[in-house]
């Protein structure tokens, strides 16, 4: 109610003038102050509350999204209602096919990698047999004079001398030497067959296919030369290699045949060695229990071949 300032008249609130007197009213303060502080009031509790949605809304969305990766992370997926597994056992399947296929497609690439190595392998070493062959064969023996064989064969013991003293060693052309046992050829075994060393008629050159043209022994002499040693030869035939060589260390007898291939005896340290090692005759003197083998060292190998060239 609204009570008139001028008679004092108790009016309605909505009531602009006095009933009474006609006076205007005033709005009362206490009841505007009130009004207003409900309406801020109103406001807070609604504020308060839209605050409180906004959170629980929040929350829900967390709760879902940790639902969601809970079950995407479990392997499993609801769809329609339906609860199935997300890598199922058609999936598991097909990537073990897959995984097996993978292993054998690449067993199968090192299988084929194999074959490849070996066929090369093969070819390779077939390669090498026919060369040796070739090399054996008696359409690749020169024809050598007395004269020819001398050049080629001081030409090579040059050749070694300097290789020898490269390599802290001796080297000497006493390669081969004997007594006056027996009256036939002097002949070496090769992994290609006899080579006359020494012709004396019995059976003769005509018989041997190859024959040696020089050949040079490599080895430890006892005063420590190096290169070529001049002096291995110095005393008998009785003495023969003992004079200065070192049989503690290995030995090595190349033999130059005209078939342009250079034969390697090897000795062991600690076995005894003369001239006549590796040599026999037709009687069984010497020491031919033991054969000759196409030498390793291919610089010699061309060697021999250059020289052949530079003296046929």
């Amino acid at each position: 109610m609204k009570k008139c300032a001028n008679c004092g008249h108790l009016n309605p609130d909505s009531a602009k003038f006095c009933q009474k007197c006609g006076t205007p009213l005033t709005s009362n303060p206490h009841s505007d102050s009130r009004s207003n502080n409900d309406q801020n009031n109103a406001k807070v509790v609604r504020k308060h509350h839209g605050c409180l949605w906004l959170v629980l809304i929040m929350i829900i969305l967390l709760l879902v999204s940790g639902l969601g990766y809970w079950l995407y992370d479990t392997g499993r997926i609801n769809i329609g209602g339906m609860n199935t597994e997300s890598k199922s056992p058609h999936h598991d399947s097909e990537a073990s096919s897959l995984k097996k296929e993978n292993e054998r497609l690449k067993k199968t690439k090192e299988s084929v990698a194999n074959t490849k190595s070996t066929n090369l392998s093969s070819s390779t070493n077939s390669s090498s047999s026919a060369t040796a062959s070739t090399q054996t064969s008696s359409n690749d023996v020169t024809p050598l004079s007395s004269s020819q064989k001398s050049a080629i064969s001081s030409a090579f013991t040059s050749w070694a001398a300097h290789r020898a003293q490269m390599g802290n060693m001796a080297v000497s052309d006493w390669y081969f030497d004997h007594g006056s046992a027996g009256d036939s050829d002097w002949v070496a075994m090769t992994s290609d067959g006899k080579v006359l060393v020494q012709d004396n008629g019995n059976p003769g050159s005509a018989n041997y296919k190859i024959q040696a043209i020089g050949g040079v022994v490599f080895y430890s002499a006892k005063d420590g030369t190096t290169g070529l040693d001049s002096g291995l030869n110095s005393g008998s035939n009785a003495d023969g290699y003992s004079t200065n060589m070192s049989f503690s260390k290995p030995i090595s007898k190349y033999l130059l045949a005209n078939n342009g291939v250079v034969y390697e005896l090897k000795i062991s340290a600690g076995t005894s060695a003369s001239p006549t090692t590796g040599f026999t005759n037709g009687e069984g003197a010497g020491d031919g229990n033991q054969t000759f083998q196409v030498s390793q060292d291919s610089a010699a190998q061309n060697e021999l071949k250059q020289l052949i060239s530079q003296n046929k």
